[in-house]
């Protein structure tokens, strides 16, 4: 009876000892997915940093809004549940910031900054997206780029598949070994002055 009783209070002991492991599993996966929503929301946010120029006027907070996106990108990295609503947001937020014209109040077309040339923000969101899903059965949303500014974009070995790039400037843009296969480029300007590369098909 002894050992009866005693085998009876270890195999308790066990299940008690799977129970414990389980919830401490499942309140750290709680706790995690809670923090990468509160990042997820502080980054977004911040997206839309400005500051206070001269005469009252307000403009973008550059050093904030690439902390945000490279914040954004680790997220889609790490984060496979979080990956394609990153890309959605930064593709809005290339759509808003490289703009021929102003999308919303006091933003800023991609043509009326530095000559036209693409800001450096707009250009560190663009480098993110232009990098395949790293996570399995999570496929990238399609980037719809078109009728955006991306003068002078410089770029490297980038997945451009499947990208809408429809009547984009694209003056003097450098795309050294880019994945273009079943990019839309009608109407497009300047496509003469990059280099692509069409391998066999989309994540080649």
């Amino acid at each position: 009876m002894v050992q009866i009783c005693g085998g009876l209070f270890a195999i308790v002991a066990i299940v008690l000892a799977i129970i414990r492991v389980q919830q401490n599993t499942r309140d750290l996966a709680i706790k995690e997915s809670g923090e990468r929503t509160g990042r997820y929301l502080r980054s977004a946010e911040l997206l839309g940093s400005v500051r206070q120029g001269e005469g009252g006027s307000f403009a973008p907070n550059i050093e904030s809004r690439l902390g945000a996106i490279y914040s954004l990108g680790r997220l889609a990295i790490n984060s496979a549940e979080d990956y394609r609503a990153v890309v959605k947001v930064l593709v809005s937020y290339v759509r808003i910031h490289a703009a021929p014209e102003p999308l919303l109040p006091g933003s800023v077309s991609g043509d009326d900054t530095e000559g036209g040339k693409i800001r450096v923000d707009v250009q560190t969101a663009v480098e993110i997206l232009a990098k395949p899903s790293t996570h399995r059965g999570v496929d990238r949303p399609r980037l719809d780029l078109h009728n955006t500014s991306l003068k002078e974009l410089e770029l490297e070995d980038a997945d451009l598949c499947g990208a809408n790039l429809s009547d984009a400037k694209l003056h003097h843009a450098y795309l050294s070994a880019s994945n273009l296969r079943g990019a839309v480029l009608r109407g497009a300007v300047a496509l003469r002055d990059f280099e692509r590369r069409l391998p066999a098909g989309c994540g080649s």
